[in-house]
């Protein structure tokens, strides 16, 4: 197998797996910020987490949504190239 081809395979196998970090880009600072959310909250809560849920801690950490792209994730890993 190709290396492309497992770096495409690594990807699509992490779509099971509890997203405990968001990742968001505020375009209104330029900024790129990461929380562990398991740091505020209880794993099984987040494990029934919804886009509003993710939406109402951006929000409440003072972020503006229409400012902003944000993805939730399973791990801290920041890909650099």
């Amino acid at each position: 197998m190709a290396r492309d081809e497992q770096r495409i395979l690594s990807r699509t196998t992490k779509t099971n797996q509890e997203m405990y970090y968001i990742t968001i880009l505020d375009f209104a600072n330029g900024s790129v910020d990461q929380y562990n959310l398991a740091d505020h909250f209880d794993k099984t809560t987040l494990a029934h987490w919804q886009t509003e849920d993710f939406e109402e801690f951006i929000t409440s950490e003072g972020y503006r949504l229409n400012n902003i792209e944000w993805m939730s994730h399973s791990d801290n890993t920041i890909n650099k190239f």
